[in-house]
């Protein structure tokens, strides 16, 4: 039995006067002294996930490690150290493309969703997102078949990782490691003048429906999508200008029969949205449409400087107006400039199939329809039109779109298209 007089028999266990004798508080962390001797702090964070991860620390004194632990909640508090969970890079792009949806068109979307299911699932989508490294990112560009799907895997996990690290789920993304891979791009066609005078001679013969349309696209750059949904009401014969505001593009539906089951089966137990029961739309609300007929809507452009009033030249207006009196007798029930006989739009892929034929006929290689943009684009260069000029005849955005904007007199605008229309004058070779 210990007496006071036999005080001097005991001795102090290492550490025993340094343990506080009071309870830790919630949010204070654990501290503890292991069998070992080293002391063990720690502090439960959780994950996007919900799910509940520890972080510890550690040192050989109470003191050292009670100030590491604080400096971690510190970290904590600020956002800088990063939990996970267990979820792999696919899971991730998974949700970060869902996350995208409402917010970029169609067609970006599709871009996105295919570049991670056939270019990055497959490679590096079951790595763990917490232990992706710059080399399993290299090794799958590297197993890209293209140097074009190179770049686009770069793209796509960098704007996906950057996403993961602005939400505090990476502490640093992985692909900044790694140089983005180099694209040559394709040399664009350009039709020369003799080219373009060519092909009107034969669309004129052959396609009167559409030749005032292949003019159009020749003496003014406009893009296919845009001269395909030009409706009459944006034609202003008076002051010969028409508005360039909207495209006509071909859009898809989603199944609309609930979400994708974990085995990535569907509800309606179809595997394309086309066949889906309840298919549906799925628009993003931020961005302006218009139903023209079918899967054809109408859509503004991607940037402000998209939307843009361009000139017409006289020879142009004078195959406008007698486009309009050839077809004054059709049925044209959505008023498009361009269409069927029965008034339905033509669609992009029916407009391809024409272009073709006019290019066979004129004994043209086959090129893109953007070689008239690209065309158009090149003369007014060569022509020496001012670079702000072409811009807003194009309706580009470049580096002048990140300082003030930039507006065009459409005097300028006007005198370069006439001599633009002077020096590739496609009429003479017809009349």
């Amino acid at each position: 039995m210990w007496t006071p007089n036999q005080a001097h028999m005991w001795t102090v266990p290492e550490g025993w006067d340094q343990v506080s004798p009071k309870k830790r508080s919630h949010g204070d962390g654990g501290l503890w002294k292991r069998g070992d001797g080293l002391w063990v702090g720690s502090v439960d964070i959780y994950s996007h996930d919900g799910k509940r991860q520890q972080k510890r620390v550690y040192s050989k004194t109470r003191a050292e490690c009670m100030r590491k632990l604080d400096e971690l909640k510190e970290k904590i508090k600020g956002g800088l150290v990063i939990v996970t969970g267990h979820d792999t890079l696919g899971e991730w792009l998974d949700r970060w493309l869902e996350d995208r949806r409402p917010h970029v068109r169609q067609k970006t979307w599709k871009f996105y969703e295919e570049t991670v299911r056939l270019h990055i699932k497959p490679t590096i989508g079951k790595v763990r997102l917490d232990r992706l490294t710059p080399q399993h990112l290299a090794h799958a560009i590297e197993q890209a078949n293209s140097p074009r799907n190179a770049q686009r895997i770069h793209q796509v996990t960098n704007m996906a990782l950057n996403r993961a690290v602005d939400m505090g789920i990476l502490a640093r993304n992985p692909v900044a490691a790694i140089e983005k891979p180099q694209h040559a791009k394709k040399e664009q066609d350009v039709l020369s003048v003799a080219e373009a005078g060519a092909l009107y001679a034969v669309a004129a013969a052959n396609q009167p429906m559409m030749a005032s349309r292949w003019a159009a696209a020749l003496w003014t750059g406009a893009r296919p999508a845009e001269l395909r949904g030009l409706e009459w009401d944006r034609v202003d014969f008076d002051s010969a200008e028409f508005d360039l505001s909207w495209q006509l593009q071909e859009l898809t539906r989603v199944h609309g029969c609930g979400e994708k089951r974990p085995d990535g089966t569907w509800p309606c137990g179809k595997k394309r949205s086309n066949a889906c029961p309840h298919q549906t739309w799925d628009l993003p609300a931020k961005f302006e449409y218009r139903p023209c007929e079918g899967a054809l809507w109408w859509t503004r452009p991607k940037t402000e400087k998209g939307k843009r009033i361009v000139p017409i030249v006289p020879p142009l207006l004078d195959l406008l107006r007698e486009h309009r009196e050839r077809t004054a007798d059709q049925p044209n029930p959505h008023g498009l400039v361009w269409h069927w006989p029965d008034g339905r739009p033509i669609a992009p892929k029916r407009e391809w199939k024409l272009w073709v034929e006019l290019l066979d006929m004129a004994d043209v290689p086959r090129i893109d329809q953007y070689s008239t943009r690209h065309t158009t684009g090149t003369l007014l260069d060569e022509l020496g039109v001012p670079e702000d000029v072409r811009m807003q005849i194009m309706g580009h955005s470049s580096k002048v779109a990140h300082r003030s904007y930039i507006h065009v007199d459409r005097t300028r605008t006007r005198a370069a298209l006439a001599k633009l229309a002077e020096h590739m004058p496609l009429l003479p070779a017809t009349r």
